[in-house]
């Protein structure tokens, strides 16, 4: 079975001209600030990681301010979840 993270999922989509929200990867909390400053709020922040349920497991956060985009990124990024290191965070627009 092939695995694709969201990110790169959307990216797909993208090209074949389906709607997604927009957003970026960032690897850092002080990257995922700049996204988000970049896009406007609220954003979710999202762990790329090979896992399902990452809501219930906190891998996935709303933030409504630079701050909390930066804060939400770092206590998610360096993880390790089902054996998987989050390594990155999707910051994308909250529809």
């Amino acid at each position: 079975m092939a695995r694709i993270l969201e990110h790169k999922a959307k990216e797909v989509l993208r090209g074949y001209g389906i709607s997604v929200p927009q957003g970026a990867v960032a690897p850092s909390g002080e990257a995922a600030m700049r996204v988000a400053a970049e896009i406007g709020f609220p954003v979710i922040v999202k762990a790329q990681v090979f896992v399902t349920g990452r809501a219930a497991k906190g891998l996935i956060r709303t933030a409504r301010t630079p701050a909390e985009a930066a804060d939400a990124a770092q206590q998610v990024l360096g993880r390790t979840v089902g054996g998987f290191p989050v390594e990155l965070v999707l910051v994308e627009a909250k529809l």
